[in-house]
């Protein structure tokens, strides 16, 4: 799994992302994580409005700490409309 931090929304707020999910990684085979998804936490450590680097030190050094990751994950969810007219 690859997680892009630094990323700036349209509010100017920095947000992680999912970027990237390994086929047959543990995060493919949960089925619960995808790409596009914000990562707000991670291991207890908030990764909003920090930029790149600041991300991949916190995922780092708390990975290095145990083998065990807590994330917090926000989803968008996408509306389909389809108009009938008749």
């Amino acid at each position: 799994m690859k997680i892009q931090g630094g990323i700036r929304q349209d509010n100017e707020t920095m947000i992680a992302e999912i970027t990237k999910v390994t086929p047959g990684s543990i995060a493919d085979n949960c089925g619960q994580l995808q790409i596009g998804d914000q990562v707000l936490e991670w291991n207890e450590e908030k990764l909003t409005n920090l930029n790149a680097h600041d991300v991949y030190r916190i995922i780092s050094e708390t990975s290095l700490q145990s083998p065990d990751i807590h994330m917090i994950v926000k989803r968008s969810i996408r509306y389909c409309f389809v108009l009938v007219f008749t």
